[in-house]
Order: structure tokens, then sequence, then C-alpha cells
């Protein structure tokens, strides 16, 4: 009896290879073969993973380890056994840095940092800021979903450098990327006075002065239209201009 080898697949090659994935793509062996596995394992591990896909031809393998050399084995599956593998190996990539850091809101004490998330498996972000004068640094830990913070307590018209990294699994943290902003300046606002032309309107009429002695007047005056008064206000200073004017609240129910 004549024993035929069983005709495996072909042509193992890799595409969309990052920091924790990679596209696997194969020739099809047979149309008799039943389906395919897949077995992977790191280069200098000893753990083996093995995953049967059926009759597709590509298959993307997840939650790799960045940076790390992984070798691959496809074997076609007959009905009398498995075909002989096509091998063959790949290296995943570093985890990326976030993407595109900048600031909005900036203020006398605070600034937003806002950024791209760089893919869709970061765990934390950490984000440092010290300012660029020296000193203590400050740092918080936020998760991996958001891509905004709000820095504050910050010292007014200062440079501060904001370090920015992802962390994904495993504790693997990227590169940090770098901004520097400024804080404004305390500004003191000066009220101005603006005059606007109005009618003149006389609320008393026939004020008159009497009863005049060393250290005192009288003022006496009939108002125009009471309806509306409340209350009268004098003001009064000497003629030589050098007495500060002294101003009187009289009710309107008071003796004028």
């Amino acid at each position: 009896m004549i024993f035929v080898p069983l005709t495996p697949a072909r042509n193992l090659r890799f595409s969309d290879v990052d920091h924790s994935s990679a596209r696997l793509t194969w020739d099809s062996a047979s149309r008799k073969a039943n389906g395919y596995r897949v077995m992977y394992v790191k280069t200098t591990g000893a753990q083996t993973t093995e995953v049967d896909v059926g009759r597709v031809t590509t298959w993307l393998l997840g939650n790799l380890t960045s940076l790390t050399e992984y070798t691959v084995g496809v074997f076609a599956i007959y009905d009398e056994g498995q075909a002989e593998a096509v091998t063959d190996s790949f290296t995943t990539k570093t985890v990326p840095d976030p993407l595109d850091l900048k600031s909005t809101g900036i203020s006398t004490d605070s600034f937003r940092v806002f950024w791209k998330h760089p893919a869709s498996d970061v765990m934390l972000y950490r984000i440092t800021w010290t300012s660029t004068d020296g000193g203590d640094s400050d740092e918080v830990l936020i998760d991996g979903k958001m891509n905004t913070y709000l820095i504050k307590g910050l010292t007014p018209l200062t440079d501060y450098e904001v370090l920015l990294a992802a962390i994904y699994k495993n504790e693997v943290e990227s590169d940090e990327v770098v901004l520097v902003e400024s804080t404004v300046e305390i500004l003191t606002t000066i009220a101005t006075t603006t005059t606007t032309a109005a009618t003149l309107r006389y609320g008393v009429r026939n004020m008159r002065i009497d009863e005049e002695t060393t250290y005192s007047m009288r003022v006496a005056w009939q108002p125009v239209d009471s309806r509306n008064v409340r209350h009268y206000r004098l003001g009064y200073t000497s003629a030589k201009g050098d007495r500060a004017e002294e101003m009187s609240v009289f009710r309107l129910d008071e003796d004028n």
C-alpha cells in the first residue's frame, strides 16, 4: 500500500501586525481539507496556543505581547489526520504612544489637556506635570477610556511641562508624549465711568436757606412730585471747596 502525504497549507504570511495582534493568511491546501488548525508560541517560550479555525484561510491572532517574536504553524486537517504544518515567524511592534496631545481652557490656575486614543486596549493613562522652573511633580492615573483631564491648582504666569503615557496590559507603558503650556497672568480690571446724556429732572423746587448761624443753617424745599420719592439726599461743601462733601439722607415723612 502506497502512502500519499496529505497536502499542507502553503504560503503563510502576516499582515496588520501591531503591538497586540497580527493577521495570518495562507493558501488553501486542498478541497478535501476539513479545516485548519493554528498553533502559535512565543519563540523564546514554551506555552503553545492552539485553535481550530474551520475552513477559513485567514485568522486574526489577538491578545499578544508587544515586542515579542511568535512562531506560527498552520495545519490542514483531513479525515486521515493533519498535514505537515506551514510555519513562519513575526515580531509584534511596540505599544503606541498617545496621539495629538493638546491643551484648551487656559486660565490663571488651570488648563485642560486632551488627546486621541492610540489603541482600543489602553488600560490607564499616566499624566505628570511640573513647573519648568523646578519643584515637585504631580501625577494622576486615569481610566483608559478617558481622553481629557483638567489640570488645576497651578500658579499664574508659569510654564508647565505635561507628560502623558499610555499603560497597557501587563503594565507595559508607552513612551511619554510632551506638552508645554503656560498659565495666564492675573489681570486687574479697572472700572471706567461712562457718561450718558440724560434729560434733566428737577426733584424739588423753591429750595431756600434760612436760620443761618456760625455753625448751622436751615434748608427747605417743595417737592415737584412726591408720589415716587422715598427720601432726599442733601450734599454740601464750603465755598472754598476745602471741605469734603458730606451727605445726609432725610426721609420724606421727616420735617424739612
